[in-house]
């Protein structure tokens, strides 16, 4: 609503009788109290149920993710009692949104129905006793008539506007925070050499809870091959994780080849590093396209190079036959292969080296030949 159309209408009352304009300001009071009350709760009430319908979506995504495990251990009736739990839930809290939403609308329109009667019927009593024309009478008729009309717009956009940003309001809090983990400030591009890793008394506990690593030293020679072992929780994962900066050191150094990797860009660093994780994950895609992710701008040749160096080359082959070779997608039983092949393309095969194994638990690494 434009507030300098509606004080040239309190001015245009003001010259039918003070008293009119009186009636208009004691209404439009009541029009803000409206406003104030539901605006705030209309919100609170929205993010409630955005919240509820997030549940519903995430328990559907998360049973459809795991419908392998769902099937193997036959909790079917389980699910789908979560399922069904999840959306009573929403449309308990839907229903409770729309009795707010629907008193609102109804208290706006006794309200907007309201002022015409009393305008009107105020600029009627005035003409009675001989203080305002029949003019006055259709001008206070008009002037009621489009105020309603624009404070009802109004509302309802305002409504709106509460509705949706409570509806957004959780995401906005997930992604307005700053990210922890950025790049310094003159970050360089990482140019490696020869690719020798060193960590330097490193410490990482994860917030100081168990696990992690305590004061670890370790140095990897540029093509050596190395094993860590140690049991569940000794900081194997972990040590990997520095390595590409998923985390940063709470004391102590991660250097590749004498640089810090705290010095370098992030991408840069990830970027020189293949990565065989125990979880693998493949896209929607092609043979050809899933291996080529490791290195986007792979040759023909290189791929297939990559996938003979992971002994799948033939298998791809056979598959393409029946399945032609933009369509082939493979069995769960391969998809361990998959990560090797990504990775192959990305980075030449180094020499062997004598091999060595670090226990993570002993604080320092044990070497052996």
């Amino acid at each position: 609503m434009r507030w300098p159309r509606l004080s040239g209408l309190s001015c245009l009352l003001l010259t039918i009788d003070y008293r009119t304009a009186g009636v208009l300001a004691l209404w439009v009071l009541g029009y803000i109290w409206l406003i104030t009350f539901y605006m705030p709760r209309i919100r609170t009430r929205s993010q409630a149920r955005a919240a509820k319908r997030a549940m519903v979506t995430g328990q559907v995504v998360d049973t459809i993710t795991n419908i392998k495990t769902v099937k193997l251990f036959a909790h079917d009736a389980f699910e789908d009692r979560a399922a069904t739990d999840a959306m009573e839930t929403y449309w308990g809290s839907a229903v409770h949104f729309g009795w707010l939403s629907t008193s609102f609308r109804f208290w706006l329109m006794g309200l907007g129905g309201l002022l015409p009667v009393l305008l009107v019927g105020t600029t009627l009593y005035f003409w009675s006793v001989g203080a305002a024309t029949a003019g006055d009478i259709a001008a206070a008729g008009a002037i009621s008539l489009r105020l309603a009309q624009m404070t009802g717009w109004v509302s309802f956009t305002l409504m709106g506007i509460y509705a949706n940003v409570g509806e957004i309001e959780d995401a906005m809090q997930t992604l307005s925070p700053a990210h922890q983990l950025t790049d310094a400030l003159g970050a360089v591009e990482l140019q490696p050499k020869g690719g020798a890793i060193e960590l330097r008394d490193v410490t990482f506990s994860y917030g100081g809870g168990p696990g992690g690593l305590d004061h670890v030293s370790l140095s990897i020679a540029s093509g050596e091959k190395l094993g860590i072992v140690g049991a569940s929780g000794a900081g194997k994962s972990t040590l990997v994780a520095l390595l590409l900066r998923l985390y940063d050191t709470e004391d102590g150094q991660v250097l590749i080849d004498g640089h810090d990797i705290r010095d370098v860009t992030q991408e840069s660093l990830r970027r020189q590093i293949a990565m065989v994780t125990q979880e693998t994950a493949m896209f929607n895609r092609s043979a050809r396209d899933n291996i080529r992710y490791g290195k986007p701008d792979a040759t023909q040749e290189e791929v297939e190079a990559a996938a003979t160096k992971a002994e799948a080359h033939g298998f791809i082959q056979s598959l393409a036959r029946f399945q032609g070779p933009q369509r082939v997608r493979f069995a769960s039983g391969r998809t361990r292969r998959e990560t090797v092949w990504r990775a192959a393309p990305a980075h030449r095969h180094r020499p062997r080296d004598p091999e060595r194994r670090a226990d993570p638990c002993a604080g320092r690494s044990d070497q052996r030949a």
